[in-house]
C-alpha cells in the first residue's frame, strides 16, 4: 500500500491556519519576554533597582513619599518668607523642570521614539491638570502650615 499525500480541500485549509497559529504564538512569546526584560529592569537615577518586584515596588514607593516631603519641606521655607506672592509662578517653573527631567532621561535611554506614540492633547491635559492642582497647592501653602500640606 504506498502513502499518498492528503489533498483534499480540508487538508490545504489548514496548512495556512497551522502556520498563522504558529506564527502568532512565536510572537506572543516574543511580546511576553520583551515584557518580562522590561519589567525586571528599572533604572532610577541610573541605578538598577535589584531584588524581587514587591521590593522594587516598595523601594519606588518610599521614593516617592520621600521626594514628596522633601519637596514639601522646602516650598514651605520658601512660603514662609514674608511678601512671598509668586504661587503660581513657582509652579510654571517646578513644571519646567519637570519638562526638562523627563526629556533629560527619554534621551540618557534613547527613548525618543515613544513621545510619538501618545497624543499630544494627552500631553497638553496632563499638563493642565498638573498645573491647576500644584497652583492652587501653591496657593493654598499661604493659609496653612507643613505639617497639614503632609496630611494631603
Amino acid at each position: 500500500m504506498s502513502h499518498r499525500p492528503n489533498t483534499s480541500p480540508r487538508s490545504a485549509e489548514q496548512a495556512p491556519d497551522d502556520m498563522g497559529v504558529q506564527k502568532l504564538e512565536q510572537n506572543q512569546g516574543e511580546i511576553q519576554h520583551e515584557h518580562n526584560e522590561m519589567r525586571a529592569k528599572i533604572n532610577i537615577l541610573g541605578l538598577r533597582l535589584q531584588g524581587p518586584p514587591w521590593v522594587q515596588f516598595f523601594i519606588c514607593v518610599g521614593g516617592v513619599f520621600g521626594f514628596g516631603v522633601i519637596h514639601d519641606f522646602i516650598q514651605e521655607l520658601v512660603f514662609r518668607y514674608d511678601g512671598f506672592e509668586f504661587g503660581w509662578f513657582m509652579t510654571i517653573c517646578e513644571l519646567l523642570v519637570f519638562v526638562v527631567a523627563a526629556w533629560a532621561q527619554l534621551m540618557l535611554q534613547n527613548r525618543q521614539s515613544e513621545v510619538t506614540t501618545i497624543s499630544w492633547s494627552q500631553y497638553v491635559g496632563l499638563t493642565v491638570v498638573l498645573a491647576i492642582t500644584q497652583g492652587f497647592g501653591s496657593v493654598a501653602l499661604s493659609y496653612v502650615n507643613f505639617p497639614v500640606t503632609l496630611a494631603n
